[in-house]
């Protein structure tokens, strides 16, 4: 069954179009079981076919974050967008912050498919796809050929644990704003889709920046958008029947930078991967160094990027051992992001110990 939807007004926010997609995979989706070959074997799969949204509120990218029974930390999704940045593939940089990452690695060392950044930005000399967006935007106005693969023709990696289920993604200049139209073969739309949107709208408004254009309006669209086992379907149930939230996490507008700051911004991100693969009784020193770094270097609004994913990175490091109170005590609370990131702590904390 197709789901070509209604579009969502452009000024809506990534929560309201998350929720209102779910509802449509649910109402309008069907159901079948997973083949045999696929690590989801014999699971029921909701699907439904063209499952889009768009949003054109892009400082509120965050979903799925805010409300009862919220299951998004947003310090991941600020460590996966970082991970990202940097053009890395290897688990080292990403493992610290996601607990599920290494059963997508086939030899325990690196990613395949799902590296976007090394796609992206390059892990080769030259391979930089989006600095090469960037110049086709500045250089030819109106531009229709902004684009960058994700997806690599076949090689005999049909049965790689990871596939890039990402195809692509389109930067298209008009009337002074950049929209950016991401294309996806598949998209769990619970567990992955809400990342994705937070990650790939990051970088489309980090090439607008780039580029001396505003953020324009976010479009996804997966192929098969699903929901993976009764549980995900349950669960994605009773969040489209709870109450939407009042107000929505909003990053504001990501300021002017450079490729300069670009490339500090990554190694900031690599710093904090480091410091967190380290000893655990270097974490309390030189976690803030490192958020300061990048208020001096980028200025608020990257330092809550980076504190959000040290916040995650630091309660997976050590869990119970209080992290918020050093970011209190650092005056690093007041970011959106983090704050965001601090109370999925408290919240998954109180649901973990039946508070």
């Amino acid at each position: 069954m197709s789901g070509n939807p209604v579009p969502v007004p452009r000024e809506g926010t990534a929560d309201a179009s998350f929720r209102e997609l779910l509802a449509r995979v649910i109402g309008s989706g069907v159901t079948h079981t997973s083949g045999p070959a696929s690590h989801n074997a014999g699971r029921p799969i909701r699907e439904l076919v063209h499952g889009s949204l768009e949003f054109g509120q892009l400082p509120q990218r965050l979903a799925g974050c805010a409300g009862p029974g919220a299951w998004i930390s947003p310090g991941l999704a600020a460590a996966r967008f970082l991970y990202l940045l940097t053009g890395r593939r290897d688990l080292k940089f990403i493992a610290p912050f996601s607990g599920g990452v290494r059963k997508f690695s086939a030899d325990g060392v690196y990613l395949g498919g799902s590296a976007y950044g090394a796609q992206l930005f390059g892990d080769q000399p030259g391979a930089d796809q989006i600095r090469r967006c960037a110049q086709v935007i500045t250089s030819r106005p109106n531009t229709k050929r902004a684009a960058a693969t994700l997806f690599p023709p076949y090689t005999g990696n049909e049965t790689s644990v990871d596939v890039a289920c990402c195809l692509g993604i389109v930067f298209v200049p008009r009337s002074g704003a950049l929209d950016a139209s991401v294309i996806m073969r598949a998209n769990d739309a619970l567990r992955l889709l809400p990342y994705n949107l937070f990650e790939f709208s990051m970088l489309a408004e980090l090439v607008a920046r780039l580029t001396g254009l505003e953020a324009g309006t976010y479009r996804h669209l997966a192929v098969s958008m699903h929901l993976r086992g009764d549980g995900d379907i349950k669960l994605a149930s009773e969040f489209c029947a709870g109450p939407a939230p009042c107000s929505t996490v909003d990053m504001g507008r990501m300021p002017d930078l450079t490729w300069d700051t670009m490339t500090a911004l990554a190694g900031l991100g690599n710093a904090l991967s480091d410091c967190l693969s380290g000893p655990p009784g270097l974490l309390e020193s030189r976690t803030p160094d490192i958020v300061s770094r990048s208020q001096s270097l980028a200025g608020p609004y990257w330092r809550d990027v980076i504190a959000a994913a040290a916040a995650r990175g630091l309660a997976r490091k050590v869990p119970g051992a209080g992290w918020g109170t050093l970011f209190e005590e650092g005056a690093f609370v007041s970011g959106p992001l983090l704050s965001a990131e601090l109370m999925h702590q408290r919240r998954t904390s109180a649901a973990e110990h039946g508070d």
